[in-house]
């Protein structure tokens, strides 16, 4: 009974044993440390159903270009020169999806535009 007792007093609230207590983190918090490579950039755009459905104030408060839905030779810089936003492909997609009354979720990392696909 002595060393049930023990044993219980060791245990995080997860149900993980901790005989050490030498983490750093919380107990039941996931901890990763680490890096993945580089993607390419990949571009999309709307289709002209989903433009037509997304009022012009709005495109134009998010510099959208109705017309092109935000594709812009890859070549060109960025928004800040050209003051058109180029959408990523996960957002034109995630856009879509949404626009279409399919429940989405974006999870991509951060500064990815997931805040730009809520707000359209």
């Amino acid at each position: 009974e002595s060393d049930k007792n023990t044993q219980n007093q060791d245990d995080d609230s997860c149900g993980a044993t901790d005989r050490k207590m030498e983490r750093q983190w919380l107990p039941c918090q996931a901890a990763y440390a680490g890096s993945h490579a580089g993607r390419t950039v990949r571009y999309g755009s709307l289709t002209p159903d989903t433009l037509r459905a997304i009022p012009s104030q709005v495109l134009k408060l998010f510099g959208l270009d109705a017309m092109d839905a935000g594709m812009q030779n890859e070549n060109d810089s960025n928004h800040h020169t050209t003051g058109i936003r180029k959408l990523f492909l996960h957002q034109s997609q995630a856009i879509e999806s949404a626009m279409n009354g399919i429940h989405t979720v974006v999870c991509t990392g951060t500064g990815s535009g997931k805040s730009l696909c809520f707000l359209l």
